[in-house]
Order: structure tokens, then sequence, then C-alpha cells
């Protein structure tokens, strides 16, 4: 069991403030629909509180970038109401129910760094070994003839549709390898 991690944020560096996390578990030898990672409690997603992360600043670059997105992006990244805390919290319950091999995200220097930071300030314990945080950016680069899934349906930039879509694109790479 793999899984897949994508966040929303207000920034780039690692105390980010994250407005969403999307993750989905799923079998890297098989091609799922989008579906399928909603059946029987595959996905996590969790709107954050912008407010309730004073320490972590917000950069206006991202703000801008932000403004440029699609409406329902931009909706989902600033309506969330749970605080950081209890999203990690919530977030980690759901990788220690499903104990992946690897938890992967599109980016090895984003999600991770930003999740480990936010669990740091916490205190939270980080639910796998730093060793199996994963990079899919970095398998799809050494997979280009293996395109981003332009066929699947959703909302670019809401974390958990990030996550489906980039959990395809994984399936798609090792299935294009057998």
């Amino acid at each position: 069991m793999q899984l897949m991690v994508d966040l929303e944020t207000f920034g780039t560096g690692p105390r980010a403030p994250i407005t969403a996390i999307g993750a989905v578990v799923f079998n890297h030898d098989e091609v799922w629909t989008p579906d399928k990672f909603l059946e029987q409690d595959r996905s996590f997603y969790c709107g954050v509180a912008l407010a309730s992360q004073p320490e972590r600043p917000i950069q206006a670059d991202t703000v801008i970038w932000w403004m440029k997105q699609e409406d329902k992006a931009r909706m989902a990244c600033i309506v969330g109401n749970v605080r950081l805390e209890m999203a990690l919290l919530n977030y980690v319950a759901f990788v220690n129910k499903h104990k992946p091999d690897n938890v992967w995200s599109f980016g090895a220097t984003f999600d991770h760094v930003i999740i480990a930071d936010a669990m740091q300030h916490y205190g939270i314990k980080r639910p796998v070994d730093f060793r199996r945080e994963l990079c899919l950016r970095t398998i799809t680069a050494l997979n280009p003839q293996v395109p981003r899934p332009k066929d699947v349906e959703g909302v670019d930039h809401t974390a958990l549709s990030d996550a489906i879509k980039q959990a395809i694109w994984m399936q798609r790479i090792f299935a294009a390898q057998k």
C-alpha cells in the first residue's frame, strides 16, 4: 500500500500556512479510476483554518498566485475551519490506520517538509520514517513517456483532487513499466 499526500498552502517555504491536506492510499501496481480512491476509507481531506496558524507567515506572492486560480480552488483553500494541530492529528491517524509502505508527494522539498515542520511545532510524531517519504516528481522526470493525466476530472489545486490525480499518474507509470 502506498500513500499520496498533497497540501494547499499560502506559502512555499517550510513554515507555509497549510489550508488543506489531501491524501489517498493506493496500490502502485494497479490503475484505478478516481471513484475507487473515494471508496472504503481510501481518502483523507481536511480544510485547515488559516486563523489557527499565526506563527506561519502568509507569502504575498502565493496569495497573488491563488488569485489567478479557478474559483472552486480558491474557495476550497479559504473555507477550512479545522485547527492545524487537529488536522495533523487526523492525518496521522489516517496514515497509521493504513500503514503505507511509502508516502509520496509531488516534490521532495514541499509537502513532506511543510508537514514535518508543522508536526514538529506541535510535538506530533511523524507517522512514517523520513526515508519512506518519496518524490513523485522524480519518478515523472524519469518516465516522461507517461504524461500528467489530463483525462482525470477534478479541480486543480484542491488537495484531495490533486492527490488522486498524482496517484493515478504514478499507477500509470508503474503500469507502463510492466
